[in-house]
């Protein structure tokens, strides 16, 4: 992994950008304060008079649809098409998508119209925007469904942007590789608006550093690093709250040392354009037929002339076929 998050963090010191924000009255004071404490600058106005003079001097746009009404939808709507004309990153937090029709019909017309760059939700919303039943309630996951880490992958190709799914573990995703974001404090869930929070951050970073994988990783983890500094020092949700601000406004370049960044393999190696299928036998139904061990899948041949390859010994078939292919993974391959 060659991300550099030092500078990252540097990057939004240095420039303080300013993030305009149209979020919800819940978390607004918490998300204006989050993000001065990260290095940005925070302007939180939502008039559909005011926007688009806005939106011409900030450097990033964090769109939230927690507390929704028809006003503030059309204000959302016209910052994210002008921020999109003037080539300015927008954040789209799709806040209890999955709950209700309303709300669902809101996220589809953010995403359709104003294509975001960036779009970080929890495990459920992201679930549910890919196209899976998603966990949610009210505004709240109640937990993954399914695989989170396919979910992103799946939702980035699609939209093509960056898509970040954040839960007990986090994944971000630019369509082509996922990685896993493994630091934080379970307190964060006892706190309301921390997702709001980390949008804010998201913002900051996309604005000082421009719109990237490696900006949406930066930010993430240092939020999580500074709630995980939070939560050693706190005696409950209401002194951690006061602790993130601290530990977010602290930061130093030398606490993302421990930062806990693994890129996952991908179910399928890539190559040319096309994938070869990757799967382990006697594992998932869909290989249940396969016999034990790793399994590379050339796509020259379907799913059933493979397992009778297999099964009849002609494995030098096989390995001639995976010869004339070059991957591009961190797999390696041992005929």
């Amino acid at each position: 992994m060659d991300f550099c998050l030092p500078s990252q963090l540097e990057g939004v010191r240095s420039k303080h950008p300013l993030v305009h924000h149209i979020t919800n009255y819940v978390t607004v004071n918490d998300c204006a304060n989050i993000c001065i404490c990260a290095g940005g600058s925070p302007v939180m106005t939502d008039a559909l008079e005011d926007v688009e003079d806005m939106v011409g001097i900030a450097d990033a746009i964090v769109i939230n649809m927690g507390t929704l009404n028809p006003r503030t939808v059309e204000s959302m709507l016209l910052a994210g098409t002008v921020a999109k004309k003037k080539g300015i990153p927008v954040v789209f937090d799709p806040v209890g998508a999955g709950a209700t029709k309303y709300r669902n019909c809101v996220a589809e017309r953010i995403i359709k119209l104003v294509k975001p760059d960036i779009v970080k939700g929890n495990d459920g919303e992201i679930a549910y925007l890919s196209g899976v039943e998603g966990g949610v309630r009210g505004v709240d996951s109640t937990g993954p469904s399914g695989d989170s880490a396919a979910h992103v992958k799946s939702l980035a190709g699609k939209l093509g942007c960056i898509i970040a799914s954040t839960g007990k573990v986090d994944h971000v995703s630019d369509g082509k590789d996922v990685y896993e974001l493994s630091n934080g404090c379970d307190m964060l869930g006892n706190v309301s608006g921390t997702g709001c929070m980390v949008s804010s951050v998201v913002g900051c970073y996309a604005g000082a550093n421009g719109a990237s994988i490696e900006s949406v990783i930066a930010a993430i983890t240092s939020f999580n690093i500074a709630a995980e500094s939070a939560g050693k020092m706190s005696r409950g949700p209401g002194t951690f709250k006061a602790s993130l601000m601290d530990c977010m406004f602290g930061l130093k370049a030398s606490d993302l040392d421990c930062a806990n960044i693994r890129r996952l393999r991908s179910e399928h190696l890539q190559f040319a354009g096309d994938a070869v299928q990757f799967a382990c036998g006697c594992g998932s139904e869909a290989h249940a037929r396969y016999r034990a061990g790793v399994h590379l899948r050339p796509p020259s041949i379907g799913d059933d002339r493979y397992v009778y390859l297999v099964a009849a010994g002609h494995h030098p078939v096989l390995v001639q076929l995976l010869q004339r292919i070059h991957f591009q993974d961190d797999l390696g391959l041992t005929a």
